[in-house]
Formats: structure tokens, sequence, C-alpha cells
């Protein structure tokens, strides 16, 4: 993921030359616009693949679209506007703010890929989960069992603990992952954590299912 991200850089730096050195490319606007166009498509892309700007509940709310910089991208699009409408100088205003976005989402990417990924497992009949209940701090999502978002735990600075049906050839689990807002999915018993969950969060099984052993998932 980071391959493509990496040259980015590149990308958005020669999106500048056409507009500094005019008249030496068929088309300047044009060549500058792909150009650039091209540097955001390699920083989105790989996200959008690995489902880290999907909804999920550990986003704030439906405009929250992390890692990617949001705030430094709407000021970027507010300049460009204004270089459209009111001065061409603007332009450079709105170059800058996209580069304050680039480099923003690059950093929140380096410290969302950090911590190591990873689900615990509970094997489960469908039938077991219908009866089950959560522990106190849960919420259940779902009554019946599935391959979604089953069940969401306490905050963990801005991450979420939740629980999820997860469908394997080898059987049915429920699975147990810290999700950050960049939408992966953390061991959350780790140390590499950012933000440590609580000892006494995970000190119990977060739902109540006699007989059952969380595994290490090894899918």
């Amino acid at each position: 993921m980071l391959v493509p991200i990496a040259w980015t850089a590149f990308f958005l730096l020669a999106a500048s030359f056409p507009l500094i050195f005019p008249g030496r490319t068929p088309d300047d606007q044009l060549v500058a616009s792909v150009t650039f166009g091209i540097g955001w498509i390699l920083t989105i892309a790989p996200l959008a693949f690995t489902g880290a700007i999907g909804h999920h509940p550990a986003r704030r709310s439906i405009f929250d679209i992390y890692p990617i910089d949001a705030k430094s991208i709407l000021v970027g699009l507010f300049f460009f506007a204004a270089h459209i409408f009111i001065n061409t100088l603007f332009g450079w205003l709105a170059y800058l703010f996209f580069w304050i976005a680039w480099i923003r989402t690059v950093i929140a990417i380096s410290e969302a890929v950090e911590p190591s990924c990873g689900r615990w497992l509970l094997p489960i009949t469908p039938e077991a989960y219908v009866s089950s209940k959560v522990a106190e701090g849960w919420q259940k999502k779902e009554d019946r069992f599935g391959t979604a978002c089953l069940a969401v735990g306490p905050e963990v600075g801005d991450s979420k603990i939740i629980i999820e049906g997860v469908r394997h050839r080898t059987g049915t689990y429920l699975a147990v992952s810290l999700l950050g807002r960049s939408g992966y999915r953390y061991d959350p018993f780790q140390k590499r954590l950012h933000n440590p969950i609580p000892e006494d969060i995970l000190s119990e099984p977060p739902i109540e299912i006699t007989n059952l052993q969380w595994q290490k998932d090894e899918f």
C-alpha cells in the first residue's frame, strides 16, 4: 500500500511544473490537472482497496474519511474555486493546502499501519449466538449471526472494540478486534497500540457463551 503512495509526492510536485514554466506542453492546464489527479488517485486507491475509508462504527460521522485529511482538502477546494472566480493567485494557496492534506494523510497512514493487525476468534454456531448476551458496556447490534459487526464495545481513544461474524471453510466464528478510525482491525492484546486497552475491559469475555475458548486468527 505504501509503494503507490510514495509515488504521489512526485506527481504532486510535477503538477506545478507546467504552471511554473508555461508554454512547454500542448496544454499546461490539462497536464497539470492530470498529473495532480494521478497523485491523489495513487493516495486514495490503496486506502479504498484495503477498506480504510469505508463506513464503520469507529467513524465519528459520515464525513469522517480518516486517514485522509478532509479539512485541509476542503480548504484547498475553497481556494481552488477562488482562483477560478476571483484571482488565479489563489490557485497556489489551494496547491499549498493540498500538499498539507497529503502530508497529514501520509502521517496518519503511517500511524495506522504501525500496530499489528489481528483478531481473536471464538468458534460458535449461529444458534448459540442468538441466545448469547454481551457484557456490560457492550451493545449488541444484531440479534442473528451474520458476517457483519455484531456488537460494539467501549471506545479506546479514537477506536472501538468490536465483535464481528466470520464464516470460513473451517466453520463460523466470532472475531473480536480493536477497530481504528482507519478501518484497520488490530489485535486488542498487543503492546504496540497507541491507546492501550484498559485491562478491565477484556479481563472477562465480552460475550457470554459457555464452554467456548477464544483463539488467535490464523486465516
